[in-house]
């Protein structure tokens, strides 16, 4: 069999701690091979070095493929791809931003800058087709890597050993092709780990943290039934999981919560103005700033822009109607009573 395990998004110490545990149980299962399908916009994690040194030396042979197109492998991520035996990824692929290993860090990661004097010609290179020391093949798919791992010889901690994941077909018209033969067995991260990860992203932290918040001033107005504050704890929560991992700028979550205090403090004036523009600016550029790891990992503009214009439709909007039907008070009419 073989066993190919798929990796999104930036790598935190959870997936990393997947990959690690993924690679091992193949070993000890007896997969002939294992292909991690990557696409990740660099490392969150210092343990990323145990990772890369895993990928350096593993137990089985090992290949990484950067694909589906238009996949990304910067930093850390990166790192991973250069220390693989085999190094594959889809034509369209970016590869690059090799340093820092893990983003938004100050200080090279022991072991790893130190040892890798890999260059680009580059900060980013788009994958064409072979480029020497980084991609040995330019392959659009998954079942195409395994026809190509065919034959390879391949070192790992077990020796070296020859890959049979393929088979020659003749087909009725005497043209000769390759079928896959290996038994493929795919491998996520767990529910809850996929669950935490929704915020993995700056903008997905951004709009939870942003929804958290908003609901909860919701609550407090509407006094519900708790259905409200429900979704604001769990918002909350996958929002702060973000906020743990990513490099995050404090005095953008400073402006990120003025500026919903403002938004609350004008809804119980009933009052949008020059404030309200101010503390729409703050949200903006909070959220455009919510982390320090660029160029490698970065908020999305239109992401931003979605949860502030979601934020001010629910002041504006939905919680003034809400508050205004939950308040009011009831009339039974008093025309009968003109003239009495």
């Amino acid at each position: 069999p073989l066993d190919v395990i798929v990796v999104s998004g930036p790598l935190d110490q959870g997936v990393v701690n997947f990959v690690e545990d993924a690679v091992v149980d193949a070993a000890a299962n007896g997969s002939q091979a294992v292909v991690v399908q990557l696409n990740s916009e660099g490392a969150l994690s210092d343990d990323i070095e145990g990772l890369i040194d895993l990928f350096r030396r593993p137990p089985l042979p090992l290949v990484v493929w950067v694909g589906d197109a238009p996949a990304v492998a910067f930093g850390g991520a990166a790192r991973l791809l250069i220390a693989a035996p085999l190094k594959t990824a889809a034509p369209g692929a970016e590869i690059g931003y090799l340093t820092p290993t893990v983003a938004g860090s100050k200080e090279p990661v022991d072991g790893v800058e130190a040892t890798s004097s890999f260059t680009l010609p580059e900060e980013i290179v788009t994958v064409e087709g072979p480029i020497p020391g980084l991609v040995d093949a330019a392959l659009p798919s998954i079942g195409q890597v395994v026809v190509w791992m065919n034959g390879r010889e391949v070192t790992s901690q077990r020796g070296t050993a020859t890959l049979q994941t393929a088979r020659a077909e003749t087909g009725e018209d005497g043209s000769e092709r390759m079928l896959p033969t290996a038994q493929v067995r795919f491998h996520e991260p767990g529910l809850f780990t996929r669950f935490l990860r929704l915020s993995i992203q700056p903008e997905a932290a951004f709009f939870f943290l942003v929804m958290g918040l908003t609901v909860a001033a919701f609550e407090f107005y509407a006094v519900g039934p708790g259905l409200a504050s429900a979704t604001g704890v769990i918002s909350l929560l996958i929002a702060g999981y973000g906020l743990a991992v990513l490099p995050v700028r404090w005095w953008a979550l400073v402006l990120i919560g003025l500026g919903l205090f403002v938004y609350t403090a004008e809804f119980q004036r009933r009052s949008f103005g020059i404030l309200s523009i101010l503390a729409t600016v703050g949200l903006v550029v909070g959220g455009l700033f919510i982390t320090d790891a660029a160029p490698q990992i970065g908020p999305s503009a239109w992401g931003i822009a979605l949860s502030v214009l979601a934020a001010i439709f629910f002041y504006l909007i939905a919680m003034p109607v809400v508050a205004r039907s939950r308040f009011s008070t009831g009339t039974i009419g008093r025309d009968h009573l003109l003239g009495r």
